[in-house]
């Protein structure tokens, strides 16, 4: 499968470098009977696929000095000498299966990490003074089907450009190449970073992005054995979660936020809050109460927000690209003047919870959505005339907290179609290291069934979300009452 690059090198984005350094990986569960047609299929999708996007067949290099800046980050032509492996790894595991594999809910921080080494194409590191591929494949083969990995550079894509190329992929697997008409393969991805630029009006002095970026790195450099050694010494003292929340549950959790905040009717609260803040604010404040870093200072919330349509004119949705940043939100109730009230406290009653812990989630989701209404065209465009002034770009690092959500809720990866041979997922979930302070909220999945009542269709699906914490804390969060209540008993399956 080899690849040849039509367009020079270029340089990532300023964006792009505010991003650690680390692989992501994401796993794509196929049953099938017909495995070595489902093989096929992959085999020649990705084909497909690098034929018309070349340059996802690439390296990035880290330039120590360049164009007046330090340690920039480019796209080249693939070393095949120096970086050997293949687009398409193809692994056998006879002693696996894709229903074992979906149905473990609790895995050990070692049982994660080895499923990873065994399945994923590529490390969660590579030192950025080496060359790294932006993107490989595996396709694990199975007893009961296939389990395609996809392992990403973060430096390259943000996770709304990785579903964007998951989508091309489905739709090379079931298109002829004359027909794939995907907006991803017209999009020079060269072109699209550098108009980054177009958008800069120069730095809001209003805006001091310091208080977000120019943080200290949250990757270190170490050699890959030092690395891999460092991360199992985390690994030992990590449990890796998955858990649901039904759409119902969170809907009427939402609905009783909204009313506290109409109620209050106050100018420095927002109007509303939305689904993803209140299920961000509820992982929070459960993470929060369990946490064995708990010191004097408040706890505060990352939350991750796509620039991608809040800047004018928007960027398109296929953009590839890094195209985030983090907004952080103290989690809790906060200084007494600030509280919200509630005027009808068996709303708490109805809904089984506390009414302490409904204004604490109220509190914490309408300071959630202050953050991320901030994130406007004028902040947009101030940020991209910021970012390229700095000279150092391994220095702009977005600051984190504690914890930090990623919603990917919007992901229609159990809609994408892979053609005949493959059909639809069955299930997605994904390796992000070993970041213990970090949730992600799971693409949705199928509805309720046909069988299911027309008011439970229109609920859609639950809400899954799949989370490291440390071993230690794992106890005291899934017996607290909040946690019971919205996740019920994760066991230990």
């Amino acid at each position: 499968m080899t690849v040849t690059f039509d367009v020079p090198p270029y340089v990532l984005s300023p964006l792009d470098h505010t991003i650690p350094k680390i692989y992501v990986s994401f796993f794509l569960s196929f049953a099938l009977e017909n495995i070595d047609d489902g093989l096929l299929s992959i085999k020649i999708g990705i084909v497909k696929l690098l034929h018309r996007l070349p340059y996802l067949a690439g390296d990035i290099i880290l330039h120590e000095k360049a164009d007046g800046h330090e340690n920039l980050q480019s796209v080249v032509d693939p070393d095949k000498e120096i970086n050997p492996l293949p687009m398409l790894q193809v692994k056998y595991h006879p002693e696996l299966s894709l229903r074992e594999i979906a149905s473990k809910k609790v895995r050990s921080g070692m049982e994660n990490l080895h499923l990873a080494k065994k399945c994923a194409p590529l490390p969660d590191f590579i030192n950025p003074q080496e060359r790294r591929p932006i993107v490989r494949f595996a396709a694990n083969v199975m007893e009961d089907g296939i389990l395609l990995a996809m392992t990403i550079n973060h430096s390259f894509f943000d996770g709304s450009g990785a579903g964007t190329i998951l989508e091309a992929l489905a739709e090379c697997c079931r298109t002829p190449n004359r027909d794939l008409s995907s907006p991803i393969f017209t999009l020079s991805d060269q072109i699209s970073r550098e108009g980054m630029a177009l958008l800069s009006v120069g730095v809001d002095a209003d805006i001091d992005h310091s208080k977000s970026y120019n943080a200290a790195g949250t990757v270190p450099c170490l050699s890959s054995a030092g690395w891999s050694t460092m991360v199992e010494s985390f690994a030992t003292n990590l449990t890796s979660c998955r858990l649901q929340l039904s759409a119902q549950k969170l809907n009427d959790l939402r609905d009783a936020c909204n009313r506290i905040l109409s109620d209050t009717k106050c100018a420095d609260w927002p109007s509303y809050v939305s689904s993803n803040d209140v299920v961000s604010a509820l992982i929070a404040i459960c993470r929060g109460k369990c946490h064995s870093k708990k010191d004097s200072h408040d706890t505060e919330l990352t939350t991750i927000v796509n620039l991608r349509s809040r800047v004018e004119p928007p960027f398109p949705d296929h953009y590839l690209g890094n195209m985030i940043t983090a907004v952080r939100s103290l989690v809790g109730l906060g200084s007494s003047e600030d509280k919200l009230h509630i005027r009808n406290p068996s709303q708490a009653g109805k809904l089984g919870i506390t009414p302490e812990d409904l204004v604490q989630i109220s509190m914490t989701a309408a300071r959630i959505r202050q953050s991320v209404l901030a994130i406007d065209n004028r902040y947009v465009r101030s940020l991209f005339g910021y970012l390229p002034q700095q000279k150092a770009w391994n220095a702009i690092n977005m600051q984190a907290s504690d914890f930090s959500v990623s919603s990917w809720r919007d992901w229609k990866v159990y809609d994408f179609d892979f053609g005949p041979d493959l059909g639809s997922v069955s299930h997605f979930q994904m390796h992000f290291g070993l970041n213990d302070g970090l949730t992600v909220i799971m693409p949705a999945g199928a509805a309720p069934s046909a069988g299911s009542s027309t008011k439970r269709k229109k609920i859609g699906a639950s809400w899954d979300m799949q989370l490291m914490i440390q071993t230690t804390d794992l106890s005291s969060l899934t017996s607290s009452p909040l946690f019971q209540w919205a996740f019920g008993d994760l066991g230990r399956t």
